[in-house]
């Protein structure tokens, strides 16, 4: 199993892949399942936790070799780190089943892993957050677990008696990723982790996964070749739609622009051709003058003086002399 997967930066945040190349010990050591550790606050014990990977490290190094050192090493990080390891090409490793797979996307699949016997809490969570897989205790079941602090024969052994029935070991969990272009494949693919009272835990589209706490950062890459972040590609995504956007709207403006234009010229050539198709006036002709008022009539006692004196006249002029023919002067 090599490591095909160059280091990344997604957000600021540099992530590396290393491959879970380290064999668990065969027969598994029954010694390393029974390794706990009590989680005590001001005296008061809070959890009892079991594969933990900084037991053999800092507790009893007789159990070192309980997990693969890339476990440990992945566990060791930051909540909020500015660089992030995560394990891939990975297969669930002996003491260890699926618990739950989620398809990130085309080619990548996140597999979560459960200790043997420990029920999967339908959560998928980073590293020291060892709250994913649980076993529950039964009432009046005896344990022997650590107790102590960080040091040097600071470390005491614990023997208790489980009184309450709402107590559990919490696993903690063994995460990482598969590729296809990697020839590692989950060997528990199909299994269903069972709790303590034996019943199977959720898997697959069962599982409420919540990676918020993972760096995943093949969620966002297109190839395994390619060398553009995810920030980079957001950011040539959002310009070139940007790009398309302005360009559309340009279109559209010199579209409209030039359609108005048509349009006021159309309108203009039909005010000009309705003008000349316009049938010319017909001229009026001033109507004749008004003729004058006929005379009014003469009275009749007038008119009766009047021809009187015509007669008058005619009476008292003298008589015309005829016309004496004229007087040939040639004999």
């Amino acid at each position: 199993m090599s490591n095909t997967h160059l280091a990344e930066l997604n957000n600021g945040i540099v992530t590396s892949w290393m491959p879970l190349v380290t064999p668990a010990p065969s027969p598994y050591p029954s010694s390393c399942l029974s390794a706990l550790r009590l989680e005590t606050i001001s005296g008061s014990v809070t959890n009892i936790v079991a594969f933990d990977p900084w037991y053999g490290q800092a507790i009893d190094t007789a159990y070192r070799n309980c997990l693969a050192p890339e476990q440990t090493v992945w566990w060791a990080q930051q909540n909020a780190p500015s660089t992030v390891l995560n394990l891939g090409p990975f297969s669930c490793p002996t003491p260890y089943t699926t618990a739950a797979v989620s398809n990130i996307k085309a080619g990548t699949t996140l597999i979560a892993c459960c200790p043997s016997n420990y029920a999967f809490q339908g959560e998928i969570l980073p590293p020291l957050s060892g709250r994913q897989c649980l076993s529950r205790l039964t009432s009046g079941q005896v344990i022997t677990a650590k107790t102590g602090s960080i040091g040097p024969n600071q470390w005491n052994i614990t023997t208790a008696t489980i009184t309450a029935t709402d107590v559990g070991v919490y696993g903690n969990q063994l995460n990482g990723f598969v590729f296809a272009d990697a020839s590692a494949t989950a060997t528990t693919t199909g299994t269903k982790p069972t709790g303590a009272s034996g019943s199977p835990t959720a898997t697959g589209p069962n599982l409420a996964a919540s990676t918020s706490g993972i760096q995943t950062a093949e969620q966002s890459r297109n190839d395994a070749a390619s060398a553009l972040s995810t920030g980079v590609k957001v950011g040539l995504g959002v310009g070139i739609s940007a790009a398309v956007i302005a360009i559309c709207c340009m279109i559209v403006v010199c579209f409209m622009f030039r359609r108005r234009r048509a349009a006021r010229r159309d309108g203009s050539s039909d005010e000009l051709g309705s003008t000349k198709n316009i049938p010319p006036r017909p001229e009026r002709s001033l109507p004749p003058p008004p003729l004058p008022p006929k005379p009014a009539a003469l009275p009749q006692e007038l008119s009766s003086v009047i021809d009187y004196y015509e007669v008058e006249a005619n009476e008292k002029r003298p008589p015309k002399a005829p016309e004496k023919p004229p007087i040939e002067m040639w004999a």
